[in-house]
């Protein structure tokens, strides 16, 4: 059975401070790579970014946010998963942003992500949402968990294309950590927990937060 902190937070005040504290063990890099996906965690980071800014301005540090999985639509569609992280971003001095699926056409896919897969073996951490259903990464296709590629193309609920970074690549990564919001998603998590039927808990993941107010 895996070693997992599981661990609830009553505000974003005491959660911010406890994931910029696990941050702090990159401090050696001038960079740290945080991939990210979900709108629990979009919607996390953006609130915090004074935070994270002051962390990095305080300990010399940068950061880049990386997206984990990126719906296949133009990019004027609202439903893009990259629309609230460039709109916040574009002004910060110390973080970046960074989409490897450019251009949502499929046949144009694979340039930017080999391009990012080969200067990037692996992510510092990976912050991950997760659904009722037990996906997460934008993976929901059973079927794609033992993929041995490094990204792959299934559909969601909706019958909406959708492309991912696999497990495969995602657990190579330094650090997973699931992320929710709310008391159903812990106590979903709870029963579901360890069942290799779930998407979730096919990912090397070694804290799992919980933000319920």
């Amino acid at each position: 059975m895996r070693k997992t902190l599981i661990k609830k937070f009553n505000n974003e005040f005491d959660l911010i401070n406890f994931f910029i504290d696990s941050l702090k063990k990159f401090n050696d890099k001038s960079k740290i790579r945080i991939g990210v996906s979900g709108g629990s965690v979009s919607e996390f980071l953006i609130n915090n970014i004074e935070f994270l800014e002051s962390y990095c301005k305080d300990n010399l540090v940068f950061i880049q946010m990386i997206l984990i999985d990126e719906r296949c639509v133009k990019f004027e569609n609202n439903l893009r998963n990259d629309k609230k992280y460039i709109n916040e971003l574009k002004n910060s001095k110390y973080i970046t942003f960074h989409n490897p699926f450019k251009n949502p056409k499929l046949k144009y896919l694979l340039y930017p992500i080999e391009k990012f897969m080969n200067k990037y073996n692996e992510l510092d951490i990976v912050l991950l949402g997760f659904g009722l259903d037990g996906h997460t990464a934008g993976i929901f296709d059973q079927k794609k968990i033992f993929s041995e590629y490094d990204y792959i193309i299934n559909k969601d609920k909706d019958e909406l294309k959708r492309i991912s970074f696999s497990l495969k690549y995602l657990n190579n990564s330094k650090k997973i950590v699931l992320f929710s919001t709310g008391n159903t998603k812990y106590e979903f998590f709870k029963k579901i927990r360890n069942k290799k039927d779930y998407i979730l808990n096919n990912l090397n993941y070694s804290q799992c937060l919980f933000l319920i107010v």
